[in-house]
């Protein structure tokens, strides 16, 4: 993360954060480290705090950490991956079960249980059914 730019940075923070400052977090990460490598988290967390709002202080900790963690080690890649993998791994009137820790993960898994329980993707327009599609849950 020491060479993102600017733009991947505010990218990371808003789409993985879902931080609304992220523009203005990124700006500062970019501008402190003309002045020197960022080493440790405490010179983030002190780079944060200077360009936010006091009161937003620990959210907005909270989600810049998560969204470089996220981005770092993959994970809703990772997740992807893994729901795939199970679902394929499920025997015939199987059960899956999925705990999410943040909003990103449970949109995912939503949308991919979601999905997986459609029975028909032709357009509503089509009097009857010609896609084929297989229904493999219900929801």
């Amino acid at each position: 993360m020491q060479q993102s730019s600017r733009d991947e940075l505010a990218r990371i923070f808003r789409v993985y954060g879902e931080e609304r400052f992220s523009g203005r977090i990124a700006d500062a990460v970019v501008d402190a480290r003309r002045h020197g490598p960022i080493l440790r988290t405490a010179q983030l967390r002190d780079i944060v705090k200077r360009c936010i709002p006091a009161a937003h202080a620990n959210k907005t900790l909270a989600r810049i950490f998560q969204a470089l963690r996220i981005a770092v080690n993959e994970e809703l890649t990772v997740l992807d991956r893994t729901l795939q993998a199970a679902f394929e791994s499920l025997a015939v009137g199987g059960r899956m079960a999925v705990i999410s820790y943040h909003s990103l993960e449970d949109r995912m898994v939503k949308h991919f249980l979601r999905d997986k329980a459609v029975s028909c993707v032709c357009p509503p327009r089509v009097p009857i059914c010609v896609c084929g599609t297989v229904q493999y849950m219900h929801v």
